[in-house]
């Protein structure tokens, strides 16, 4: 398997994996950032982290 196909099945498995259809454009990076600070910002994601730090 040649890189290139490698590359290909992963991009494949993570747009698979996230529920986007092949030719599907992919997200903006602010997206990101915008779920990122709004799930940080959240009880669960303190939960988490108290349990890892702990």
């Amino acid at each position: 398997m040649t890189s290139t196909n490698g590359a290909d099945n992963y991009n494949l498995l993570f747009r698979w994996l996230v529920g986007l259809d092949g030719d599907a454009p992919v997200w903006d990076v602010t997206v990101f950032t915008e779920n990122r600070d709004r799930v940080l910002e959240g009880a669960v994601a303190m939960a988490f982290f108290k349990q890892v730090v702990a």
